[in-house]
């Protein structure tokens, strides 16, 4: 993912065999802040769970898009049922 004040382009994280957190009170802000997609998306691809700690937040304010698919089979891009959890 892109970092920094006015950096551009899409972002993603891919764990086959994990798990994906944001720890609490962390905020990702598409299109300005730390972490910058400029209208772009954020997409999360996690084997096991993703997970948002308390007070955690996606937040968008320039139609930007947020895929987030836990229990995802890579081998075959799908999501699979009972094999990860969003919490």
């Amino acid at each position: 993912m892109n970092g920094g004040v006015g950096q551009t382009g899409s972002g993603s994280i891919q764990i086959a065999s994990g798990s994906i957190s944001l720890l609490a009170g962390n905020g990702i802000q598409i299109g300005s802040g730390t972490v910058s997609s400029s209208a772009g998306g954020i997409t999360w691809l996690a084997g096991g769970d993703i997970t948002f700690g308390t007070g955690s937040q996606i937040t968008d304010g320039n139609n930007g898009a947020v895929t987030l698919e836990a229990g995802y089979n890579f081998a075959n891009n799908s999501v699979q049922s009972g094999a990860g959890t969003l919490i």
